[in-house]
């Protein structure tokens, strides 16, 4: 069932990519833009046709790598004058056509948290130790309709390694040398209830990921020893993994999210600028994620369900649109920048030949660097 949730995840994340492009596609189209080809995946071609009726008719492609698409229009470089051609359009409308991908991603985020805080939205803010914000709902509208602890860390050698607890375990309930059950459902009342019975052998309730419950007994570290070595009484850390919905005010829900997400994601690529300019390269290697982390995630939270997969899905439409509204040439934001430069503040058109280089430089820095994450990517999930 996992498998198919991570296929089903995949086949999404490059529709996202798709409607991206086709937000370029349609607003091109609607100004009378000539489209020459929209491609799926990239060069070089396996198979191409002119399909559609209307606005939608076009040359389209399939392509050997499978990963991403574009839009190639007639006379796109911003000095052409040929008819129909990108390059002839006044600026307002390059603006639109280059801008349209970004809103189509954000609007496909809006709808997706959405639906999300309609049918239950997992809770993931505040993210110490980078963003503090508290998720929004109204109060007055929330539902909470799941709380389980999970277990996302285990101390090796610790008292939970040994006693065969696993990352991805939700720790339900804990009961005493007394007799006394303790409900598992807040991390820092645990963990201060754990400190209270060190020393002791406590019984802990435990769901597995194949929805197992089991009975563990573990023989609790004494303090001095869990300060001793920072193993812990027990050897875990846990989390609050919180479903919680709204009705009526799901649409206010999804769009303040969507703000709210992107003011710290932005947070958090300045984080990763700082750090770099002041030489800290743990914190940007710890920050950073490429294709195979994408991957990695929606495979460890398939065990979560659909509601998780769709949650990640909304927040990668809304880093891709984040993403291209970058000042980097290669991407829909640099290219207006430069389009903005050049009509705006030099007072002429950028000549083909040297968009052409400047986009180019861009893409093996931009393609160099995706390397370098994925290889980091790899050594970091595997090594």
């Amino acid at each position: 069932m996992e498998i198919l949730i991570i296929v089903i995840a995949i086949i999404l994340f490059q529709l996202l990519i798709i409607l991206h492009e086709y937000g370029h596609f349609l607003v091109a189209k609607r100004n009378g833009i000539e489209v020459e080809e929209f491609g799926l995946g990239f060069p070089p071609r396996l198979f191409g046709k002119t399909l559609g009726k209307g606005i939608f008719r076009s040359y389209y492609s399939l392509n050997l790598l499978p990963i991403g698409g574009f839009v190639k229009l007639k006379g796109e470089n911003d000095e052409s004058t040929v008819a129909n051609g990108y390059g002839r359009q006044n600026l307002w409308v390059k603006t639109k056509v280059i801008l349209a991908g970004i809103i189509v991603n954000l609007l496909i985020a809006t709808l997706l948290f959405t639906i999300l805080a309609f049918i239950g939205i997992p809770k993931l803010l505040p993210a110490q130790p980078y963003i503090d914000d508290e998720q929004f709902s109204l109060s007055s509208d929330t539902h909470i309709i799941e709380n389980k602890t999970l277990v996302y860390f285990i101390a090796e050698n610790s008292q939970a390694d040994l006693m065969g607890i696993k990352i991805g375990d939700e720790l339900i309930s804990m009961t005493d040398s007394q007799g006394q059950t303790f409900i598992i459902d807040d991390s820092d009342q645990f963990y201060a209830q754990l400190r209270q019975l060190a020393g002791q052998t406590v019984s802990l309730e435990v769901r597995t990921e194949d929805d197992i419950v089991k009975s563990v007994e573990v023989p609790l570290r004494s303090t001095a020893m869990a300060d001793e070595d920072n193993l812990g009484v027990l050897g875990v850390a846990t989390d609050e993994y919180i479903l919680q919905r709204n009705t009526w005010s799901a649409p206010l829900t999804g769009i303040v999210l969507t703000g709210q997400y992107t003011k710290a994601t932005l947070e958090h690529l300045w984080l990763i600028v700082t750090s770099l300019s002041s030489g800290e390269t743990d914190v940007v290697e710890d920050s950073v994620g490429g294709p195979v982390s994408i991957v990695y995630i929606l495979q460890a939270g398939a065990s979560n369900g659909f509601r998780f997969i769709l949650m990640i899905i909304a927040l990668l439409s809304l880093t891709l649109a984040i993403m291209n509204a970058l000042p980097i040439p290669a991407l829909d934001g640099g290219r207006l920048m430069l389009t903005l430069l050049f009509r705006k503040v030099l007072k002429k058109p950028l000549t083909k030949r040297l968009e052409t280089k400047i986009i180019g430089i861009s893409m093996i820095l931009l393609l160099t660097l995706m390397v370098g994450i994925t290889i980091l990517d790899i050594q970091r999930i595997w090594f």
